[in-house]
């Protein structure tokens, strides 16, 4: 079925019956015979639809439906603009922490080939000087003990011996 209700800009009359207003829409297949359209007024127009919703109550609920149906397609959408904002924040912040993170990075990496460099200069600096200097700085001096009091020493106790007679002749 192709017919549609358009607007109607010519100045025929309404064709309902016993109507003298100039006709404002106009029912029927677009682009056929006129003697198959239906040219209506606005007051005729609007009484076509009334009837129609008191014939069909199932289509007339169909534009509240519709707008229901909008509303909550608005509330998901500014929900959705919400979420998105609030992610793009939270990306933005993880993005700065993660940016000194890096900064933070480089500067140890600085700080350890610095002190590459400088045990590298200094392991040159010793070879150049022989290997007699590294030999004395490797080669620690010996630690001194204290020395124990002479008066403290300690006496070992004399034992017994064992297995002897005290006369020369062996039992035999």
């Amino acid at each position: 079925m192709n017919a549609i209700i358009q607007e109607y800009k010519g100045i025929l009359r309404c064709d309902h019956y016993g109507c003298t207003n100039t006709g404002s829409y106009v029912i029927g297949n677009p682009g056929g015979p006129r003697n198959v359209t239906y040219i209506v007024c606005e007051d005729h127009l609007k009484l076509v639809v009334t009837e129609g919703n008191a014939l069909f109550p199932e289509l007339a609920g169909l534009d509240a439906r519709a707008q229901a149906a909008e509303a909550a397609a608005q509330v998901a959408i500014k929900d959705f603009e919400l979420a998105s904002k609030a992610f793009e924040e939270e990306r933005a912040g993880l993005e700065g922490k993660l940016e000194r993170a890096f900064v933070l990075i480089e500067q140890k990496q600085t700080a350890i080939d610095e002190l590459e460099a400088a045990v590298v200069k200094s392991a040159v600096e010793q070879s150049k000087a022989g290997p007699q200097a590294s030999q004395a700085e490797e080669e620690p001096e010996p630690t001194k003990t204290p020395e124990e009091p002479e008066g403290k020493k300690e006496v070992s106790a004399a034992k017994p011996r064992s297995g002897g007679s005290k006369g020369g002749k062996k039992k035999g």
